[in-house]
């Protein structure tokens, strides 16, 4: 097994390269309506299931759960110590159970968000939870029983994983850092894809996910979020639960009317070729927007020690006829 190389002199670190071509983040967040977060301390490989610790039988119930719940994200999870535990808040200075390990479905689709959890003694108990959604999982001799959901607080994962792409440890730690020392629903987690955009946050179970976001913007992004509003626009990537080109839209939108509260109704054409078409309804206002793809003018380096290659960008027009593609 190998991991990726540093990159070479000849070419820039992946978020150097991204930042420099000015390349956008707007629809760029990963597209999943689930996310099943399991928290595994040990050593994380390139491929995360491939992590030392993990057993057949548990690879191979987490994947079926990913097939009854696609599309769907599996993250390894942790909680690592705090580099300076004196900054943290007194009241996150709690000792965490070694043996305990934490494991979290997170619902991010159009249809509703939700956040489940559940407390493992060992490993092997994740064999036996039935997850919400995944009835076709096999029957299990004994339930073991979720928190209720309505009662779990919003999770952040920020992206550490090293073993992926180096920029992910290099940024990611610090920002994971940082918000550690503000709040305990922070989680280290594995590649979310996209670590050009390091550092990459994602808010559960919403589903906004932000890159290239600072250690000393960490107040400000958990200030925003706790009033159920959009960070900022520049750090934005998009809504998980919708496909990319929605996502594109929904920033679009979203930078046009001035809205702060992200949440929003949104639908897509039903129509494969481009452009998109895509409704998005915020508040009492809809808009209608065209959504095609064009080719960014500069290449980058999608992961460190790559070459630079040739990507994609989003551009929005108004919908020439909105009544042709949607009914209101």
């Amino acid at each position: 097994m190998t991991t990726p190389s540093k990159p070479s002199r000849n070419t820039l670190p992946c978020e150097a390269s991204s930042r420099a071509a000015s390349e956008p983040l707007w629809g760029t967040a990963p597209h999943a309506e689930h996310w099943i977060l399991l928290e595994h301390s040990g050593t994380w490989a390139p491929k995360p299931l491939e992590s030392a610790g993990l057993s057949s039988d548990i690879v191979d119930r987490l994947t079926e759960w990913q097939t009854l719940l696609s599309p769907c994200r599996i993250q390894l999870i942790r909680k690592p110590q705090l580099r300076k535990p004196e900054l943290r808040k007194p009241e996150l200075r709690k000792p965490i159970p070694e043996q305990q390990r934490a494991l979290f479905l997170a619902r991010t689709s159009s249809a509703g968000s939700s956040l489940w959890s559940w407390t493992l003694n060992t490993l092997d108990d994740l064999l036996d939870v039935q997850l919400p959604g995944a009835s076709g999982s096999s029957s299990a001799s004994r339930d073991v029983a979720s928190d209720d959901p309505a009662k779990n607080e919003p999770l952040y994962l920020v992206c550490t994983h090293g073993k992926r792409d180096p920029c992910c440890a290099r940024l990611g730690n610090s920002v994971y850092q940082s918000l550690a020392a503000l709040t305990a629903n922070v989680w280290q987690t594995t590649h979310v894809g996209g670590h050009r955009f390091a550092a990459n946050v994602v808010s559960l179970p919403a589903g906004a996910c932000y890159g290239r976001v600072q250690a000393n913007e960490a107040q400000s992004l958990l200030d925003a979020e706790a009033r159920g509003e959009l960070y900022r626009l520049d750090r934005f990537r998009g809504l998980c639960g919708y496909p990319p080109p929605a996502q594109a839209a929904h920033a679009f939108a979203l930078e046009r009317s001035g809205a702060r509260h992200y949440q929003a109704e949104l639908a897509l054409a039903p129509r494969s070729a481009e452009p998109t078409y895509v409704a998005v309804r915020l508040g009492g206002e809809t808009q209608h927007i065209a959504v095609q793809e064009e080719v960014l003018a500069r290449p980058i380096v999608k992961s460190c020690g790559e070459e630079p290659v040739t990507l994609q960008r989003f551009r929005f027009e108004d919908a020439p006829s909105p009544s042709s593609a949607f009914a209101d």
